[in-house]
């Protein structure tokens, strides 16, 4: 979804047509070309894991961002990984420190997280995407890869893990982990878009049932055990733990937005009644992930 410059009437008028991640008679279709360099205990991509070197940029407001908060704080990286958190919205060039003193990140030194992309890359030409980790010393952006993100926080800096931390991502457990992660991923995490950006009907009634059909199945998964896989929490927890709560709100407002109407149904038979309330595109919600629309908006 556009992210919305709140500056002048004109501006947010304009913003309900520019970039909607919509695509008449499409599904939603996600840009999943991230910075794929890696921060690693042997720094062979020419990152090192130390402790104070890197900065984490999230926003409490992106589901995708949150499971990296996390797995820091469950791993016990909060000495190691310092931590900047970007305000709720965003206008339309990138997320913003607004919950800092003046607007300025305290160690980057930047009101805008696209400087530090910039920095990487002058003409970066993909969405401004949270989270990001950003090397402090040349304040450019290491990588926005927020699933390699966490697995590297469970399996690269495992020096900085506090006493009793979990293995997140035990080796035994490995196949298991990505196969339920991917399905999470592809049915639930990022279901909840397919549904919202549908370019028509019949796209968004086979996206919602994609969905509820996933969300059947974890329901399922979790009658008879108290993780999805093995006997505790590990990375795909981690990973649904916030989207799959946030996704019917998403639906609702998003597709609502788009004038498609959500089904009736046995599912959550009062919140899907609620998805059909009709609601103004200025109450679209922020957004923190990139579409295939190349651009410096960023749907979650």
């Amino acid at each position: 979804m556009s992210s919305k410059d709140t500056g002048t009437a004109a501006d947010s008028a304009d913003t309900a047509g520019e970039a909607s991640y919509v695509e008449p008679g499409a599904e939603f279709t996600r840009d999943t070309h991230y910075i794929s360099t890696r921060i690693t205990a042997d720094g062979r991509d020419g990152y090192p894991v130390e402790a104070g070197r890197c900065r984490l940029i999230a926003a409490r407001a992106c589901p995708w961002a949150n499971r990296t908060l996390i797995v820091r704080r469950l791993l016990g990286l909060e000495d190691a990984l310092s931590l900047g958190l970007c305000g709720p919205t965003h206008d339309r060039r990138s997320w913003t420190f607004d919950l800092d003193p003046g607007g300025v990140d305290p160690v980057l030194g930047i009101e805008r997280l696209q400087d530090a992309y910039f920095a990487r890359q002058p003409d970066y030409p993909r969405g401004i995407t949270v989270p990001a980790i950003v090397d402090v010393p040349t304040g450019k952006v290491v990588t926005n890869d927020y699933a390699q993100i966490t697995l590297d926080f469970s399996t690269e800096w495992t020096a900085f893990h506090r006493d009793g931390a979990p293995d997140l991502y035990p080796e035994s457990l490995r196949s298991e982990i990505d196969e339920v992660a991917d399905l999470v991923y592809r049915d639930v995490n990022n279901g909840v878009y397919r549904c919202g950006f549908a370019g028509s009907q019949d796209k968004y009634d086979a996206a919602f049932d994609r969905l509820f059909a996933r969300l059947d199945w974890l329901e399922d998964r979790l009658t008879h055990r108290r993780y999805l896989v093995g006997d505790t929490i590990t990375e795909p927890t981690s990973g649904c733990s916030r989207p799959s709560p946030d996704s019917i709100p998403s639906i609702t407002v998003i597709s609502s937005a788009t004038g498609i109407r959500s089904p009736r149904s046995r599912h959550c038979g009062a919140t899907r009644a609620t998805c059909s309330r009709p609601l103004d595109s200025a109450t679209r919600p922020i957004s923190c992930r990139s579409s295939s629309t190349t651009t410096s908006s960023t749907p979650m």
